[in-house]
């Protein structure tokens, strides 16, 4: 039995999508630097890419591989990465649970996936100044952004169509500063660690909707000299030839019933079709 091979292939993009909306949070940050005995400032974006740290600062810059003259790296930047993820057993329900979507394909039959896996993902925000007064004003708009953990709609999935509430919280901030290195210039460094709390979803696959329930009930009368046995079928309004038939029986054994007289349960069981074909 083999787990994988290209039938049981799949990707829903999960952890892709969950790394853009994180980017996404950042993108559009912007600082203001007053000149001196002035009111009026100078807006700055402070730029954001995808990158573990600012390692980019390391690339060779050999000045005849380039078309352009040398620039030193610009500061303020913010880089993010993810740097890892883990099982939540707090949030794991039961694993047959399934979900699947509310309207069915045009061959009649409906997408649905096993229970989703919950996994906290954790990223870093690296953030480099040259002063400390651009890092703080950076700091101070995104820490209360996040003082209570922030909650994103998002669609988590295609396939189902599923829309979460995702949650992302920050978790501490770590600082480093180079000031007595005299050897080369100054940078600040400030790291700030998140967890977003997203699913890992399963293969998708494909089944048809109930659209015909059949309940049986029993009961007796007091004397216990009648028996009564009955199928109850309950059929569900026909479809717009999305859905296929599919024929669920439901035994339940009515024992809230004994004792009552037939008509007294007849008109009780005749209540429970009634609310459940409302409901379908």
């Amino acid at each position: 039995m083999s787990l994988f091979g290209l039938k049981n292939h799949f990707y829903h993009k999960s952890i892709r999508r969950y790394t853009v909306l994180f980017g996404s949070l950042f993108n559009d940050l912007f600082i203001i630097r007053y000149p001196k005995d002035s009111t009026v400032g100078d807006a700055f974006k402070v730029p954001l890419r995808y990158s573990g740290g600012f390692r980019y600062e390391a690339l060779p810059q050999d000045e005849a591989s380039r078309d352009g003259p040398l620039v030193a790296m610009v500061v303020p930047a913010m880089s993010f990465q993810l740097a890892g993820f883990e099982h939540d057993p707090s949030r794991q329900t039961g694993k047959n649970v399934r979900m699947a979507r509310n309207v069915a394909d045009p061959d009649d039959t409906v997408p649905f996936q096993f229970n989703r896996v919950p996994y906290n993902f954790n990223f870093e925000l690296c953030i480099r100044t040259k002063n400390l007064d651009d890092m703080l004003q950076i700091v101070e708009q995104i820490i209360p952004a996040f003082k209570t953990p922030l909650a994103v709609r998002m669609d988590d999935g295609d396939d189902i169509t599923a829309q979460q509430d995702i949650h992302i919280g920050l978790d501490d901030v770590q600082m480093s500063d180079n000031y007595d290195d005299y050897n080369n210039n100054r940078k600040i460094d400030w790291t700030l660690n998140f967890t977003l709390k997203g699913y890992i979803y399963c293969r998708t696959q494909t089944g048809d909707i109930i659209r015909e329930v059949q309940v049986l009930g029993s009961a007796s009368n007091k004397d216990d000299s009648l028996g009564l046995e009955q199928l109850f079928q309950i059929s569900a309004p026909q479809p717009d030839q999305t859905s296929a038939v599919e024929r669920l029986a439901v035994e339940v054994e009515l024992d809230m019933f004994t004792g009552l007289s037939v008509d007294t349960v007849e008109k009780a069981v005749g209540t429970v079709r009634q609310r459940t074909t409302k409901r379908k």
